[in-house]
């Protein structure tokens, strides 16, 4: 379908795909107009047929043809022709089969239009399709993308194109903005993910991918208000399983931590100290009966635990180190003898 003037007439036509032979039938109070707006259309994507617009997809604007097959110059014999033709042809890419649109015709012929579409659709199975049909869904748009893409290699090239990547993430963010599931919807997409299990090559990826980043100030907030919420609603929400612990734990065994996560891990818990007394001075003080079984449970932990040789070592060490550097300290406050 090449760009080309029509008379602003109104007329039947046929949008026919020279491949296969498969037609669309339409008609319209202009003609130049009408083939314009099929041609954006297809063009965009955006064709209100699905069929006619994936076999474009499929075959390219080369395949197709606009060809006028009935010139009107009464407007209201229109509707009749089409279906006239569509009777006839028994077109492959129009969605239903009659013709015209649903704007201001009258509730008699609304009625009977109903009564057809429904007689179409029924006995056709709604809701949850096959594996088989889902299987062979994906195939076929797979072949349909390959068989584009052989043609125009840069035909999906926005994909893998960041900034059109960002333009749609930005689009969907900004359509989702101040969108609520309902609770149906919500316990429906938990279950779903409950289910799924990734491969360790999407784990690796993942991991990969979130390495490095750190999620901002408001984020945390967010994270740290979901969870107090939750907490208040089921005081277990977040306790893990015994499984789960185990698990946790087998991972931890052996593994040595660096300097420099020491280091971090030292200045946070000092800073999360800090930041709790300041909001309750009385955080972190015991009574006796709470150092009491304190010193209790350690030394009950501690009774049969074996150290080995290197650990005992660097514990003597360090406290070595410890005395001499008090006693250098102590030196430095004495005053001298002379």
């Amino acid at each position: 379908m090449s760009t080309q003037t029509l008379p602003q007439a109104p007329g039947v036509y046929i949008i026919l795909n020279v491949v296969n032979q498969h037609m669309y039938v339409g008609s319209t109070s202009d003609l130049d107009r009408r083939y314009k707006h099929h041609l954006w259309d297809l063009r965009k994507g955006k064709h209100h047929s699905n069929y006619l617009q994936r076999a474009y997809n499929k075959y390219g604007s080369e395949a197709f043809a606009f060809v006028v097959v009935d010139h009107l110059s009464d407007t209201s014999k229109l509707i009749e022709r089409e279906q006239l033709f569509i009777d006839l042809i028994k077109p492959e890419y129009n969605v239903l089969p009659f013709a015209g649109r649903s704007d201001g015709l009258p509730p008699n012929i609304l009625a009977a239009r109903g009564a057809k579409i429904s007689s179409v659709l029924t006995g056709q199975k709604r809701g949850k399709q096959s594996p088989e049909h889902v299987a062979n869904r994906m195939a076929s748009t797979k072949a349909t993308k390959e068989t584009i893409l052989a043609k125009n290699p840069d035909a999906y090239k926005h994909d893998s194109d960041p900034e059109q990547m960002a333009k749609a993430i930005e689009a969907a963010r900004v359509a989702n903005t101040g969108r609520k599931l309902s609770e149906e919807r919500k316990s429906k997409m938990s279950e779903s993910h409950k289910r799924k299990k990734h491969s360790d090559e999407t784990k690796a990826k993942i991991s990969a991918a979130m390495l490095g980043k750190k999620p901002s100030s408001e984020s945390i907030a967010k994270q740290k208000a979901t969870k107090a919420e939750k907490r208040l609603e089921n005081p277990d929400a977040y306790k893990p399983t015994e499984e789960t612990r185990a698990k946790m734990s087998a991972v931890r065994v052996g593994r040595k931590m660096s300097p420099e996560s020491i280091a971090k891990s030292v200045v946070g818990s000092k800073a999360t100290r800090e930041s709790k007394k300041l909001e309750n001075p009385g955080a972190y003080k015991k009574t006796p009966e709470q150092m009491a079984k304190a010193t209790e449970a350690a030394r009950i932990v501690n009774t049969s635990r074996k150290q080995s040789p290197e650990h005992t070592a660097k514990i003597v060490a360090s406290k070595k180190a410890k005395r001499e550097a008090k006693l250098v300290e102590q030196q430095k406050l004495q005053p001298p003898l002379f």
